[in-house]
């Protein structure tokens, strides 16, 4: 069931315990039936096969009719440009928000006596930072990494096609 679903989502067992934040181990031990999966973690598994497949039929359907394999392949390419840009983005807004954090907590182990004022501005910087990791984060980032792979995955199989016709 595990290697099935890493196969569907393209992730690999690290990256889904990473994801599901549990050991490599139990995803083992559920494969060859040892273990049954945690309900939280089944949850967590549903919930990224959907945005895998959701993001597949999107962007079937959105996909034109062009006429010839070539243009099907240059719109392919096409539409990954502003994906790579988001999740150049994305990934950038990531890095930011964790350095955010890692000065704000210097700053508190500097002057430990803080007035109340710069204190409370520390932990709604604090705040703003988390929730820009979280906005950004491993999810997210993978969202984009998928769209882009089917794009690739399909602009070669025009490809493909266009070389099997010559």
């Amino acid at each position: 069931m595990i290697e099935h679903f890493c196969r569907l989502t393209g992730l690999s067992k690290r990256s889904l315990a990473a994801f599901l934040n549990t050991d490599q181990s139990l995803l083992s031990r559920v494969d060859t039936g040892g273990r049954s999966l945690p309900t939280t973690a089944l949850l967590q598994m549903t919930a990224l096969y959907k945005l895998a497949t959701a993001e597949a039929s999107s962007l079937a359907e959105a996909s034109p009719d062009p006429v010839t394999a070539a243009e099907k392949m240059a719109w392919c390419i096409t539409q990954c440009i502003p994906l790579y840009k988001q999740l150049h983005t994305t990934q950038e807004n990531y890095r930011q928000a964790a350095l955010a954090l890692q000065l704000l907590e210097t700053c508190e182990k500097v002057d430990d006596q803080l007035p109340p004022k710069k204190q409370r501005w520390i932990t709604e910087q604090r705040y703003q930072a988390q929730k820009k990791l979280q906005a950004n984060g491993w999810l997210p980032q993978r969202a984009l990494a998928i769209k882009i792979a089917l794009l690739q995955h399909e602009a070669e199989l025009w490809r493909q096609g266009m070389d099997e016709n010559i």
